[in-house]
């Protein structure tokens, strides 16, 4: 073997190990991609959503909250302990709201805003009063036994969630007498006050059959068709006249002068 082949060979083996350590394209290791979170970071995930849900569902609820979407809860404020307590938060709302109604529609007619925040709860408590008896009286005629302080409790109720919707549309009246004090700002007055009036027949209505319905749930009676059907009818007839006589409240505007 002459040099030049030792030296070769010498090469060779030098160069071996480096050859041998080299990695395989076939055993390359991949790192794994980064985990993608999946779900929106604004938004709690499904553990989080279902503890948080279950954590507003013990706080106490709002009654204005219960007034616009909850009609079986309101119910069961009537029917026990809290029932005074709900009364004197119900009528709050109903004079507080009347009269920043009244105020924005004192402003659009163009009248006294004083005279109309006053005047404008006077009127809706006059449409509480004057629904009272007719809705009583239906109640005795199909046998139906109705107390005075759940009727009246509801009636309450449903007047406040109509002073609500009142007060919500009253901008819309405002902007209406501006564009157009003859016609169209009459109407959106007159449309305001039937829309509370919808509003609140339609929740008195409902709140006859909650109050039914969660009653016999505490007694553990039973409720047949038969006296759904007459509570149906107490209630049909709340929706009527509350109805009515909240559309017809508009006469208040008619003396502001």
């Amino acid at each position: 073997m002459n040099a030049t082949t030792v030296e070769a060979t010498g090469a060779v083996e030098a160069c071996a190990p480096v050859i041998l350590l080299a990695p395989s394209p076939s055993r390359a290791v991949v790192a794994a991609p980064p985990a993608i979170e999946l779900g929106s970071p604004f938004a709690p995930s499904l553990e989080e959503g279902v503890q948080l849900r279950e954590l507003l569902e013990t706080q106490p609820r709002s009654l204005l909250r219960e007034l616009l979407s909850d009609p079986k809860a309101l119910a069961e404020r009537l029917l026990d302990g809290r029932a005074a307590t709900t009364m004197v938060d119900t009528a709050l709302t109903l004079v507080g709201s009347a009269a920043v109604a009244g105020a924005a529609l004192g402003v659009a007619t163009n009248g006294s805003s004083l005279r109309a925040m006053a005047l404008l709860p006077f009127a809706l408590i006059l449409a509480v009063i004057a629904a009272l008896g007719p809705v009583a009286a239906s109640a005795v005629m199909v046998g139906a036994r109705l107390p005075w302080r759940l009727l009246a409790g509801a009636l309450t109720m449903a007047t406040a969630r109509g002073a609500m919707v009142l007060c919500a549309s009253a901008p819309l009246s405002v902007l209406g007498m501006r564009a157009d004090p003859e016609w169209l700002g009459p109407l959106t007055i007159v449309f305001s006050f039937g829309l509370a009036g919808l509003s609140s027949g339609r929740l008195i209505r409902k709140l006859m059959e909650q109050a039914a319905l969660v009653a016999r749930e505490r007694t553990g009676g039973e409720l047949g068709a038969a006296r759904m059907e007459r509570v149906a009818l107490v209630g049909r007839v709340g929706l009527v006249q509350l109805a009515f006589t909240l559309t017809i409240a508009v006469w208040s505007f008619r003396i502001l002068g």
